[in-house]
């Protein structure tokens, strides 16, 4: 358990969510800024609808998980050397 703080897997997400919480949450700013630069799917025009914007959550939710665990398997692939 002590590892998982050590791994991208966990950071990632953990710092997007922070970052939704921060600009969504407290109305940071009125077109969620933050949000939508952090977002992948709001890079390819996923914010059309207002109603998507839940989906777009979640889904960026996995993509930073992913980007996490392919950065933890190239830091391993490198460690192992």
């Amino acid at each position: 358990m002590k590892n998982i703080f050590r791994k991208f897997t966990f950071w990632l997400p953990i710092t997007y969510l922070l970052i939704i919480i921060l600009d969504v949450g407290f109305d940071l700013s009125d077109y969620q800024i933050l949000a939508m630069l952090t977002s992948p799917p709001a890079w390819f025009n996923f914010f059309q609808h207002p109603n998507t914007f839940t989906i777009a959550i979640i889904l960026s939710l996995g993509i930073w998980f992913l980007v996490g665990l392919g950065i933890d398997s190239l830091v391993n692939k490198i460690k192992s050397r």
